[in-house]
């Protein structure tokens, strides 16, 4: 019943800050530094797999450019859940992920760097989190802040502070490591952090979780995970699936969407436009003020009268469909 990690969420067109909120810098989802909203990027499902006690989805997310950006969010037990990011580009660039909570939810830093405890006021429910990543990895919290902008969630509405842990490091493919466990009396949680004892890339690596029953060996071969209590061998394994192939699928929506489009185009109601429209009426109202005018001086005040009011009406119609009307009826 807690919403110990969010997003944004659905932030008011009037409100400051609308378009730094559609932005990547309050996403959880790994970025890159500085990388625009509308940037290219496709994201695949790689492996998935799930039973009991153990469950894993791979995402990989390819662009803008040379960028890849790799997510494995792992359940172990009831109570223990870890992503692991790896993030590669050419050059120098640094990716970026913001971990959101609720207004509701109280945010304490442990004097352990990375290490922090969640706390719901309503319901008193605590969660650890842990935040371990390789060397050039920096963490720091925001709350409430629009430049940089960080710490946000939009509750019924209205955007309300809310605290977050932003963790920068390089794009160079090393690993970051989120973990956070439940409190509770059900299943093993998790007592320190966890560390990566072993990395040598998204589908080979080891990490250790001390837990309440011991510390147990997470490790991943390829498309085998198991996790594993000392030397007594897998306690659990899981054979992961290969994502499957959607291009054709992608393919075909994207054309369908394009027919669509086509057919339903949404009108243009931008700044530009509405300037525009505004020249458009200004200068139409001022020549109904001077057809008037020259009508009422040479043709009479009468038919002066008559042409100004057919004129106005018109104009009023006019503005009224521009103003009004054109973004409903196209």
């Amino acid at each position: 019943g807690t919403s110990w990690w969010t997003n944004v969420g659905y932030w008011s067109y009037d409100a400051p800050g609308r378009d730094i909120a559609e932005s990547w810098e309050g996403s959880n989802a790994p970025h890159l530094v500085g990388e625009p909203a509308q940037s290219q990027r496709e994201t695949h499902l790689r492996y998935h797999g799930r039973q009991d006690e153990l469950a894993l989805i791979d995402l990989e997310r390819r662009g803008p450019g040379t960028y890849r950006a790799r997510r494995q969010v792992i359940r172990v037990g009831p109570r223990i859940w870890i992503a692991i990011d790896a993030s590669m580009a050419d050059g120098d660039g640094r990716t970026q992920v913001a971990w959101t909570t609720s207004p509701d939810v109280e945010l304490i830093e442990s004097s352990v760097n990375g290490e922090y405890s969640l706390t719901d006021r309503s319901s008193g429910r605590s969660l650890r989190a842990f935040f371990r990543g390789a060397p050039g990895t920096e963490l720091g919290t925001i709350e409430g802040s629009l430049s940089p902008f960080g710490g946000w969630t939009v509750v019924d509405g209205v955007a309300h502070p809310a605290p977050a842990v932003i963790i920068d490091r390089p794009a160079d493919g090393s690993w970051l490591l989120a973990a956070w466990s439940l409190d509770g009396e059900f299943g093993p949680g998790l007592t320190a952090a966890p560390r990566m004892r072993r990395w040598a890339g998204a589908e080979d690596w080891d990490a250790v979780l001390p837990t309440s029953i011991g510390s147990l060996t997470l490790q991943r071969r390829e498309a085998l995970v198991e996790v594993s209590a000392g030397q007594s061998g897998p306690t659990w394994s899981l054979m992961l699936k290969p994502g499957p192939e959607v291009s054709q699928a992608t393919a075909d929506f994207r054309a369908a969407f394009a027919v669509a489009a086509e057919k339903y185009g949404v009108a243009d109601m931008s700044g530009v436009y509405r300037v525009k429209v505004t020249v458009v009426l200004v200068v139409a109202l001022l020549l109904n003020a001077i057809l008037t005018r020259a009508v009422r001086r040479y043709r009479g005040a009468a038919q002066g009268a008559a042409i100004g009011c057919v004129l106005m009406a018109g104009w009023l119609l006019l503005s009224g469909y521009f103003v009004f009307l054109r973004a409903n009826l196209v």
